[in-house]
Order: C-alpha cells, then structure tokens, then sequence
C-alpha cells in the first residue's frame, strides 16, 4: 500500500490502476485531462444546437389560423392558402381543439359540459348534430361550429392559437 503512494506522489503525475491489466498506467497531466473535459462539452454544446435548430426550423405557424366546415381541406394556413388549422389549442384552458367533421353543436353546450366530458368523444358526441359541410371544434372550456371560413383572429372570445405544424404539411 505505501508503495502505491509513492508511486503516486512521484513526479506530480497522476496515475491510474488497470485491475482487468493489474498494472499501473499514467493518466497523464491534469491540463491535459481538463483539455478533454472541455472538448467533450463544446462537442455536446454543438450537438445540443444543431439538434434544437433542426427540430424548430422545420415548423411553421398559420398565419392568420382559420376555422372553417368541410370544405375547406385542413392543414397549414397562410393569406396565400387558406386551410382550416388542425394544430389548435386553447391558452385559457391549455387543452388541444378537437374538431369532429360533419357535425354541428347543440345549442344546450355549456362550459360545464365541456368541462366534464372534454376530450371524452362518446360524451362529446351526445350533444352533437349531423350536418353535412360542418366542422364542430371544442376545447375543454369552448365550442364554436364553423360551416364557411373563420379567422380566429376575428373571434376575440377564443383564445385559440395554432401551435405550429411540420414542414410536411406544405
């Protein structure tokens, strides 16, 4: 055992103890150890950007979002093309849009049954009516039947947002 010290102590060097070789090996000077300490974080610093910037740039948000019936195909909206947003969700009750195609609400929808079944469709569906070319949305707080296009934007009482779509939607 003092002689591990020893060898140790030796010279200011660091040393290290290989029990699969059962010998003593140098590990080297401690700049040389701080040298790849920080080689391997700048690496995985890079690796941390490069992977954050490809997962946010291939998204995009509608701008302006719009709700509408059937008609009109779903996906990412923009002034040029106009599609009824499917990436909506609520900022008041921090839920996501459910949209239910060819239906419309019943006039007896209220918060509190929103509150109580959302996003329980078979609970949903009671207070649902057939209407062919109609899109019935709800979150857990709201509900709104569109039948032609709607800018959300005009729609103050919703707080609904598009929560952006992949580039694979274009």
């Amino acid at each position: 055992m003092e002689e591990l010290d020893d060898i140790l102590k030796d010279e200011g060097k660091h040393h290290s103890f290989s029990e699969a070789e059962g010998d003593i090996q140098e590990a080297g000077d401690r700049t040389d150890l701080n040298k790849y300490i920080e080689e391997i974080l700048e690496n995985q610093d890079t690796l941390h950007q490069s992977y954050t910037i490809a997962t946010t740039k291939n998204q995009m948000k509608c701008n302006p979002p719009f709700l509408s019936g059937t008609l009109m195909k779903k996906g990412l909206s923009s002034n040029a093309r106009q599609r009824a947003c499917d990436s909506l969700h609520c900022t008041d009750c921090d839920s996501p849009i459910i949209s239910v195609e060819d239906s419309i609400w019943s006039s007896k929808v209220d918060y509190y049954f929103l509150r109580t079944n959302y996003p329980n469709m078979d609970k949903l569906k009671l207070k649902l009516k057939h209407k062919k070319g109609s899109r019935a949305y709800c979150c857990q707080c709201k509900s709104i039947t569109a039948a032609k296009a709607i800018r959300l934007d005009e729609r103050v009482e919703l707080r609904w947002i598009c929560r952006k779509h992949n580039d694979s939607v274009l």
